[in-house]
């Protein structure tokens, strides 16, 4: 913010990892934060906790093919996808999957 703030503008080519960064930051007051990837390059960008809680950070608030691999294997009751402004929630193998605004991480 501060950077954005003195090159007097907040759309660049950066604005996807200032997002992630923020999103982290919220993040790391609920617990230990990591992420998961596979051998095969799939990500999901935040593991929260001793419960694996996945976030996906995308400005667009799809779910991936990656959270998806995720919440098969590791089988969590719930997953987020953070995302600039949509609100939804629906199932998937037993996991409820919500996508949220960041500002009520």
């Amino acid at each position: 913010g501060l950077r954005n703030y003195l090159a007097e503008t907040f759309e660049n080519a950066d604005t996807g990892k200032l997002y992630e960064n923020f999103i982290c930051n919220a993040l790391a007051g609920h617990g230990q934060v990591k992420y998961w990837r596979t051998a095969s390059g799939a990500e999901v960008d935040f593991i929260v906790g001793e419960a694996l809680i996945p976030f996906e950070v995308k400005t667009a608030g799809k779910s991936t093919r990656a959270l998806m691999s995720f919440i098969s294997e590791y089988q969590p009751a719930t997953a987020f996808v953070a995302s600039l402004d949509e609100i939804w929630e629906r199932k998937e193998n037993g996991c409820i999957i919500k996508a949220v605004p960041f500002v009520y991480l």
